[in-house]
């Protein structure tokens, strides 16, 4: 059975345009703790306590890397060396963050 596609999902492929193909990754793979254990073990010593001091509560950051490293392995069979990878996190302008407790107080409320 095929999942019905996201919102999000029909968005992007109308932008991509059919140029870039859309691959689905499982839910179990985005994970925050195994995305920061991929910086701190694949990640370059130069910027390593930079990485760790912002992304530490960036959920979805932190479970999007582990979920992409995690395809590369898998589906790829891309294999990375410890401590190569030079990882780069930007916030963007004119966003809102909203915190962990923030969402499940919301969450909690509907």
């Amino acid at each position: 059975m095929e999942p019905t596609p996201t919102k999000l999902y029909r968005i992007l492929q109308e932008t991509l345009n059919q140029e870039i193909p859309i691959t689905s990754i499982g839910r179990k793979y985005f994970n925050d703790a195994a995305g920061l254990e991929y910086i701190k073990d694949y990640g370059i010593q130069e910027n390593q306590r930079h990485l760790e001091m912002h992304l530490t509560n960036k959920y979805f950051a932190l479970a999007a890397a582990a979920a992409l490293l995690k395809y590369f392995e898998g589906s790829q069979q891309i294999a990375f060396q410890r401590k190569t990878l030079k990882f780069k996190f930007c916030s963007l302008d004119g966003t809102m963050t909203i915190s962990r407790s923030s969402r499940v107080l919301f969450y909690q409320l509907i």
